[in-house]
């Protein structure tokens, strides 16, 4: 029978694709509230590369791989990362949401007038 893992997030599982998402979507998710309260809806994407950025420089550091090189590509990879933890985030709190367009909206608001 197999062993329980006993490790969720390793250095491993931090520099796989799906392991670095679901951590950048854990974080973002845990830090939205405040920081959309102070800065804005705008300000949870930079949030999310960042937090993607800081991991991946992390799981650099400790291989003892840092190089302009490693540094670039983490920064590169960080806003991939971001952008399928924003995209699951989406798709699995909101799935049918319908965005409304700027004409949709106009009428909306001639209607209430």
């Amino acid at each position: 029978m197999p062993e329980v893992p006993h490790e969720f997030f390793t250095v491993e599982t931090l520099s796989t694709f799906g392991g670095l998402v679901l951590f950048v979507s854990m974080v973002t998710a845990l830090l939205k509230t405040p920081v959309k309260e102070r800065w804005g809806d705008r300000a949870v994407r930079p949030l999310a590369i960042l937090v993607a950025f800081l991991t991946q420089l992390f799981v650099v550091a400790v291989r003892g791989n840092v190089t302009l090189e490693t540094v670039g590509l983490a920064l590169a990879n960080a806003i991939l990362v971001a952008a399928a933890a924003s995209g699951a985030h989406e798709y699995l709190t909101d799935p049918l949401a319908r965005k409304k367009r700027p004409e949709e909206i106009i009428t909306w608001q001639e209607k209430i007038r």
